[in-house]
């Protein structure tokens, strides 16, 4: 069980990448229902009792993931920047680059920070909310197969399909949310937090 937190968080996030690049059903299909058992028998396994305590453990040092998320914060702000600029919404461009302004400093001008020896970690509230993203989740993600399908097959034929996106940002969504519920760090939460807001703002779009 050691590194399963990690896992759950990681495991759709992967899949949403390989999706992104699956344009056939029938591929799609059978890495969805693989996604959603994986994502529901984790969810299972971490609300089972006696869930030891080394499985909240990571495999990569903390410093590197913080590197890693502070480098994909930055790339997220400049797609807003740029989605901002494009239509002409000045409002999101300021705050984009006052959120930089202040969070920059932060972690790059060499203050220490307190670093949590547990990142991620379960209690009872977190094993409720897993067992909502996972199991729900997952059921939302297995009902939108036959739901896209004939979404763009029988009454949109005109549209360009778009479940190629639509599944990848499904299982992005679902990643991050495992990751704001497991989150024992503020940075981490505040990095997730940011990966659910960009899902639901493509999802509506």
């Amino acid at each position: 069980m050691t590194g399963l937190l990690p896992l759950l968080i990681a495991l759709p996030i992967a899949l949403s990448l390989i999706l992104l690049c699956v344009g056939c059903d029938r591929m799609r299909r059978p890495l969805v229902l693989f996604g959603v058992l994986a994502v529901i028998a984790g969810s299972l396994a971490v609300a089972w009792p006696g869930l030891p305590a080394d499985a909240v453990r990571l495999c990569v040092p903390q410093e590197i993931v913080d590197r890693v998320m502070l480098v994909v914060e930055a790339a997220i702000s400049l797609y807003l920047l740029w989605v901002s600029f494009r239509s002409r919404r000045w409002l999101i461009a300021v705050l984009v680059l006052a959120q930089a302004g202040l969070l920059l400093p932060l972690e790059l001008g060499g203050h220490v920070h307190a670093v949590s020896t547990r990142p991620l970690f379960v209690d009872q509230f977190s094993v409720i909310m897993t067992l909502i993203i996972g199991v729900i989740g997952g059921l939302i993600c297995l009902y939108a197969l036959d739901y896209m399908k004939e979404f763009h097959e029988s009454h949109h034929p005109e549209m360009p399909d778009g479940r190629r996106s639509f599944f990848a940002i499904l299982f992005l969504f679902l990643g991050a949310m495992f990751g704001i519920v497991y989150s024992n760090n503020l940075l981490w939460l505040y990095f997730f937090w940011e990966i659910t807001t960009l899902c639901s703002f493509w999802l509506i779009g």
